[in-house]
């Protein structure tokens, strides 16, 4: 897969991602939803209109504040087994009585169960049991792919096929099982991601990575950038994740391999920093949602976290640069000890409603922030 393609499949996850074409200082234009998103949006409406009586089989959402998004630190969730009997009793009906079980899916069901589709293949490493993952395939076979963002079905099904490839599995019978009960696109989908060989190499292209932990195999989200450190910083970024969720946000997600956008530093400096990041072997990204919002709407909010490996001497620039940034349009702190630089930005996207976060209010972070570095790099 080249990393053009990559780059346009990973417009696109379920928890939108406030970075992704957020209008900068120096614009007013306004952020416009994806077409595919918008596609989708308008099919759902269709659909609604036309069975206006259809309910909801599944009644049941994951909860990004419960940590219920994270698949590296995974944590249990009554959900999952909501939604396993649900797919486990349509796996036993006849193909011609899907039909209208799909139909009367809404459209955040079927989010619902992209995400059960990932977390499944989490449940399936750590338990070392390929049936969570047969059940993941299952699931998105019942997804109508017309009703979602398209892109995000083959980023989803990535995830069980690699499971069953690394848990010895041919994980063929499966797919073939689960075609029976798919949408024709749907079962096209399925048949040419079952063509692939699963590597960790492979995995990567279809935007995750593996990653061991204390607790079991879980995932990142793998951006299209290098991601080759020399240092425990993913390990650091786990931690500093720990303590944004003791504070006023949740993690929603971890991803690697990711840039530093030059635009969260004066402009005075940007091009030098396009320059200095330009050669960092390693950047990650925490995003999150915030619990606390003072009446402002969470999903308006931006609270991401970036963790880059640079030159120490870099790193001590980028921090004296962060703190003369007085654009007013963001909030943000540096934070860097030895080749890691961790940069908290905080803003509002809507015009005129300003943010809940100032450069003063994020100096809580600083010196908790500054111990995980150092707890690292002696």
């Amino acid at each position: 897969m080249s990393s053009r393609w990559r780059s346009w499949l990973r417009g696109r996850s379920e928890e939108p991602d406030p970075d992704d074409d957020a209008p900068g200082p120096d614009t007013e234009e306004p952020v416009v939803l994806g077409r595919e998103m918008a596609s989708a949006i308008e099919a759902e409406r269709s659909l609604r209109a036309r069975h206006p009586g259809l309910d909801s089989p599944l009644g049941v959402q994951y909860d990004v504040l419960a940590g219920e998004f994270d698949l590296l630190r995974f944590v249990p969730s009554d959900v999952d087994e909501v939604v396993a009997a649900f797919v486990a009793g349509v796996a036993r009906m006849e193909p011609s009585e899907i039909d209208p079980v799909r139909a009367s899916l809404t459209m955040d069901d079927l989010y619902t169960l992209l995400n059960f589709i990932k977390r499944q293949s989490v449940t399936a490493l750590r338990q070392s049991d390929q049936g969570p993952a047969a059940s993941a395939l299952v699931a998105g076979a019942l997804i109508d792919i017309d009703r979602v963002d398209w892109r995000d079905v083959p980023v989803a099904l990535a995830l069980p096929m690699y499971a069953l490839t690394r848990l010895g599995d041919d994980f063929r019978g499966a797919v073939l099982r689960a075609c029976d009960l798919a949408q024709d696109k749907v079962t096209s989908l399925m048949k040419d991601l079952a063509g692939h060989t699963w590597s960790e190499d492979e995995l990567a292209e279809w935007l995750y990575l593996e990653v061991p932990t204390a607790e079991g195999p879980g995932f990142v989200m793998r951006g299209i950038d290098r991601w080759e450190p020399t240092v425990d910083l993913l390990d650091a970024v786990t931690d500093i994740a720990n303590l944004i969720d003791q504070d006023s946000y949740q993690t929603s997600s971890i991803s690697v391999g990711e840039s530093l956008p030059a635009v969260w530093f004066p402009k005075e400096h940007r091009e030098e920093v396009e320059r200095i990041v330009s050669g960092s072997p390693a950047i990650a990204k925490i995003s999150t949602r915030a619990r606390q919002s003072t009446g402002r709407d969470p999903e308006a909010l931006q609270f991401t976290c970036f963790v880059a490996e640079l030159e120490p001497r870099d790193v001590e620039r980028l921090v004296e640069w962060s703190d003369r940034n007085l654009d007013g349009f963001h909030a943000a702190l540096a934070v860097g000890h030895g080749r890691l630089l961790v940069l908290f930005v905080a803003r509002s996207f809507v015009k005129g409603v300003p943010g809940i976060e100032t450069p003063q209010s994020l100096q809580r972070f600083g010196a908790p922030v500054l111990a995980v570095l150092q707890s690292k790099h002696q």
